[in-house]
């Protein structure tokens, strides 16, 4: 049975990730490209890429953890 605390603990940490991720890559896309001051940030190709690798972080720390669930819980 998975306790309540630990998806907590999974869902914060799989969040986290892709919120530290998505931000790590916007600094640096907009170090490299600055982006025009008429267009909105939501429009920028910076916030799409952010978003998109936080996506993918998020869904990377996803499958780790429930693939060590499941190794874990075969190997009781």
């Amino acid at each position: 049975m998975i306790k309540p605390y630990r998806n907590l603990n999974n869902t914060v940490a799989i969040a986290g990730v892709g919120l530290a991720t998505s931000q790590i890559a916007s600094s640096i896309i907009i170090a490299q490209e600055t982006p025009p001051s008429d267009v909105p940030f939501f429009q920028t190709t910076a916030f799409w890429w952010s978003i998109a690798t936080g996506i993918v972080a998020s869904l990377i720390l996803w499958c780790i953890l429930r693939l060590y669930r499941l190794i874990t819980r075969h190997q009781r």
